[in-house]
């Protein structure tokens, strides 16, 4: 948790009063390897913080699943339409790695939002962050695939460090074998 606070704090200093209520609401749970955290067509209520881990967030189509992205320690983690509108979920969530979340139920964040005004710049903060990294993947997706991996680990070299290849090959949109070849390249 003192994680979570310290990344908090970082963005916009807390109040001692929003920090005691945090305490109080936040959840915290260890999560084995393989575990999901949210299923497809369940409502997101929850909004986390990995302490420890690896997470995707992911969808089926076709019977095949398409990694959409991945969280590691320091990022926040939703199906972002799922639980600002409170609708099911397109997308799935579930570990790579053993994970530890501290986490907030949406009511405990809305009571935040209202109560506690301040919380309000810390929220504004982390979607912009959000917002940044998603145009980033857009941009990234539309490059040619060997493109795409080269950037991929410009932007993010831990990537290739923590996550199987099958995983990052589906991400990227490609085969294992172009994969492979990429990685040999480099």
């Amino acid at each position: 948790m003192l994680e979570l606070f310290q990344y908090l704090n970082s963005i916009y200093p807390l109040t001692p009063e929003v920090q005691s209520y945090m305490m109080q609401a936040l959840k915290k749970r260890e999560l084995p390897a393989n575990t999901y955290w949210l299923r497809e067509g369940n409502v997101c209520n929850r909004v986390a913080f990995i302490e420890k881990g690896l997470m995707k967030v992911f969808y089926n189509l076709d019977d095949k699943e398409i990694v959409v992205w991945f969280n590691k320690e320091c990022d926040i983690i939703i199906s972002v339409k799922s639980f600002f509108k409170q609708l099911p979920s397109q997308l799935a969530i579930k570990t790579i790695e053993p994970t530890t979340v501290n986490y907030l139920e949406y009511k405990d964040l809305e009571h935040i939002y209202k109560r506690y005004t301040d919380f309000n710049i810390n929220g504004r903060k982390i979607t912009e962050e959000y917002y940044c990294v998603s145009e980033d993947h857009l941009m990234l997706m539309h490059l040619p695939p060997k493109e795409r991996y080269f950037a991929l680990i410009k932007q993010y070299p831990w990537m290739p460090k923590r996550i199987k290849d099958k995983y990052l090959a589906g991400y990227l949109g490609i085969t294992n074998v172009a994969l492979s070849k990429y990685k040999h390249n480099s």
